[in-house]
């Protein structure tokens, strides 16, 4: 495997599932990643040191930090911006593995998004379900600018979410999953409760090809918005931009109809 040109470090999570599948899921993840040359550290937020194999904590590249609650993404920007000067990192969900990742690459402008390989068995392979709005990691050079993402990793929304907030902070956002492969651990599909409720829209989709389509969640739109305006202070720019924009492409197609 190719090393990347850039030193690379790999930001993730843990928590010690009760359910003992998902727990070797985890672990399997943590560990291969832990081999994997692109990186050369792996930060873990960790909620318990529980579970964690000693094989990962005797190894020199695990740096573990001690977390009460779970980050959010703008915790994890903001230490990465603090503690990770001018350097290439990954954020991931902890199920995710780059074992056959091979090199990685952004520059300053890009937010990279990866969809998902799936383990089915013994063999790895394009998600039947990987699509433009499914991604599980993000790759981006500190510091990162991206703003308003308040919210934290496994929620309903959050991978799209994440990537409208990346555009309208102003990134390039483009989907590099079909060509690195990011391994999906979850043949236990046991699932945690942050999946109840999900991360306000407006999303944005992005497709390997790079086509990007801006959209509200289809069963709440008003209540998203609302909701979105609310979040934070850049959310509620964000939102007010994104408005503004929908009422001009609509008086201009009313216009020219």
């Amino acid at each position: 495997m190719k090393e990347s040109a850039k030193e690379t470090v790999l930001v993730t999570e843990w928590y010690c599932p009760a359910n003992d599948t998902r727990r070797i899921e985890l672990q399997r993840a943590l560990l291969e990643n832990l081999s994997c040359c692109s990186f050369a550290k792996v930060i873990l937020f960790a909620e318990t040191r529980d579970g964690i194999p000693d094989e990962a904590k005797r190894n020199p590249k695990l740096v573990i930090i001690n977390s009460e609650t779970r980050p959010s993404f703008q915790e994890i920007f903001a230490y990465a911006n603090r503690q990770l000067r001018e350097t290439q990192v990954v954020v991931a969900n902890n199920d995710i593995s780059f074992r056959n990742s091979g090199a990685l690459d952004v520059d300053t402008g890009t937010f990279a998004v990866f969809s998902r390989h799936e383990l089915i068995g013994s063999e790895i392979t394009w998600s039947p379900d990987a699509c433009a709005d499914s991604q599980d990691a993000w790759l981006f050079q500190t510091p990162c600018r991206v703003k308003g993402a308040t919210f934290f990793m496994g929620r309903i929304g959050c991978d799209n979410r994440l990537a409208w907030l990346a555009r309208m902070s102003g990134y390039h956002v483009r989907n590099d999953g079909r060509s690195t492969v990011t391994i999906h651990y979850h043949e236990s599909q046991h699932r945690g409760p942050e999946r109840a409720n999900h991360v306000p829209s407006p999303y944005l989709t992005i497709s390997e090809e790079g086509e990007a389509i801006e959209f509200l969640h289809p069963r709440s739109p008003a209540s998203d918005l609302l909701r979105s305006l609310t979040c934070n202070f850049h959310s509620a720019v964000f939102t007010i931009r994104f408005i503004i924009a929908r009422v001009v492409r609509m008086l201009a197609a009313r216009r020219y109809s």
